[in-house]
């Protein structure tokens, strides 16, 4: 070991030509300092010889000792090399074939080779070399199913992307979390990466990734983070900027009174008239959900709806509401999924006690939804909000009736009355907005 330390090599293929003994000496371990002042413990002559640079030694010790190179200190000594950053001790083990890039790997339960080692860190020398001499692109990592591409990634290592990337590494490869290399970048913020990907898909689903994740952003920044809304945007301007550089229209939905009769922004200029207007923005998002989800029956679709709905009324704007909750009750339908009328009850509530003039027509487009396929049910919640919603019109219709009965109630009790003003609100309709006998009858039936 001392003599392979100091570069003896006469002497180390001496004591090998001679000294039998000595070979079962090469396996021993003892602690040294490294080249760079780091103490390396349990180091055999070989790891010596290899961190002085000492390469004669080092073939001595291997071809005519018989040293295993597989034996680092606690990893393969090709792995090792590439962790100190050393393409001098990579070159000489893979040059002079006594370690293989693709089938040596890290002995923890990752598995890793040394291409995901040489992108963990960003050393484009040593990934270069590995990638020259046949490393195997796309292997998989035995924890995650990570990639040197994904690995990269993950450690904003843009440097290792690109070089991966133009070396042919698959960009459409998920970990077993789903997670593609695009999926990874957007998920950890990394927009230079994002842009890099993105420079290289030229599809459909590449760009609906790019729209999701951008809707996934706006619905879920409560705070309006500067940070995160450049972000948000410049992922919407890459999608569109591609999608029209590739020639990659999107299919948008029509406008609906429930997102304001807005559409989806086919252009930078539209999206840049927009860009500050945070309600509009999530009216975006909510477009581009619908656009993606619906399709593939996704029911994280309807959270962000619902929340808009209560939003809304909470704003007080009442036909903004009801207008998002009939389309969502609709996309329910669409779905197949379990529907209820809770929700309708509750914004009318809210609207008898706001001070404002009643809905008529959005509350008999919402009475009509009790004879939807979906709601042909016999329950209990069912019987009871049917029943509610016709109570809320029963009291509309006595407020009405004593308006046209011209009934003197100003003289039974003071003008500043809630009772008073929900007869001036409610029962001084329009007749064309007026509920009529018939449509109450038959919701009584």
């Amino acid at each position: 070991m001392l003599a392979s330390l100091r570069g003896y090599d006469a002497i180390v293929a001496i004591l090998l030509q001679h000294c039998p003994n000595c070979i079962n000496q090469i396996a021993l371990q003892g602690h040294v300092y490294g080249v760079n002042g780091v103490l390396i413990k349990n180091a055999t002559a070989l790891g010596c010889a290899l961190d002085r640079g000492h390469f004669t030694i080092a073939k001595i010790l291997i071809d005519l000792g018989k040293a295993n190179a597989d034996n680092g200190t606690s990893t393969p000594l090709l792995i090792e090399a590439v962790f100190r950053e050393r393409l001098d001790i990579v070159q000489f083990l893979v040059e002079n074939g006594y370690a293989d890039v693709n089938g040596t790997v890290t002995r923890d339960r990752n598995k890793y080779t040394s291409l995901i080692v040489a992108a963990s860190l960003n050393n484009t020398q040593i990934l270069t070399y590995i990638i020259e001499k046949g490393a195997e692109l796309d292997y998989r990592a035995y924890s995650h199913d990570d990639t040197a591409l994904t690995i990269a990634i993950k450690r904003d290592h843009l440097a290792s992307v690109k070089l991966l990337c133009s070396a042919g590494a698959s960009c459409g490869t998920a970990n077993s979390f789903g997670d593609t290399p695009l999926i990874l970048a957007i998920k950890n913020d990394h927009i230079d990466i994002v842009d890099t990907l993105v420079g290289l898909t030229h599809d459909d689903i590449a760009f609906n990734f790019l729209e999701r994740n951008a809707a996934f952003c706006i619905l879920s920044d409560h705070d309006g983070q500067r940070q995160q809304h450049e972000f948000i945007m410049r992922l919407l301007q890459q999608s569109i900027q591609r999608r029209e550089q590739f020639n990659v229209p999107k299919t948008i939905i029509e406008p609906v009174a429930a997102y304001d009769f807005h559409k989806e922004c086919q252009s930078i200029d539209e999206l840049d008239k927009i860009k500050h207007d945070r309600d509009r923005l999530y009216i975006e998002a909510l477009l581009i959900q619908e656009r993606l989800l619906l399709p593939v029956k996704d029911v994280k679709l309807f959270e962000p709806l619902l929340t808009r709905v209560i939003v809304l009324v909470e704003r007080n704007e009442f036909d903004r509401a009801l207008h998002l909750a009939l389309h969502t009750f609709h996309l329910y339908q669409q779905l197949k999924l379990e529907t209820k009328l809770h929700r309708f009850v509750w914004i009318f509530c809210r609207i008898l006690h706001a001070n404002v003039h009643f809905p008529i027509h959005l509350f008999l487009a919402a009475c009509n939804l009790i004879f939807e396929p979906s709601q042909q049910k016999s329950d209990d919640e069912t019987l009871n909000n049917a029943l509610y919603l016709a109570v809320i019109a029963t009291k509309c219709c006595c407020a009405r009736l004593i308006i046209d009965q011209k009934v003197p109630y100003e003289q039974l009790w003071p003008k500043e009355t809630l009772l008073n003003k929900f007869l001036f609100l409610h029962g001084g309709l329009k007749c064309e907005h007026a509920l009529l006998e018939d449509d109450l009858m038959e919701l009584f039936d």
